[in-house]
């Protein structure tokens, strides 16, 4: 879905990916075209895989003391550097 979006979007999202540890690209295992595009784009966009454990989690009994709260799958952003 990322991937899909305008370049000119990526370039202006690139500072909060450049500032999530878990986007910095991995050219061993990324996609190509992630890995061409990272000077754009700040980085690479989670994998479904990714994200899917936090959902996992969430339709467990394991996430039975979440209660309203905000749950991340941010990769680790840092709101300051």
């Amino acid at each position: 879905m990322y991937d899909s979006t305008s370049k000119e979007f990526q370039q202006k999202m690139s500072y909060w990916t450049k500032n999530t540890p878990l986007a910095a690209i991995r050219s061993d295992v990324d996609r190509k075209d992630l890995v061409e595009n990272s000077d754009v784009a700040g980085g690479r966009p989670a994998y479904d895989t990714e994200i899917a454990g936090v959902i996992a989690m969430l339709c467990t009994t394991d996430s039975a003391w979440c209660t309203g709260s905000t749950i991340c799958a941010n990769g680790g952003f840092k709101f300051s550097t």
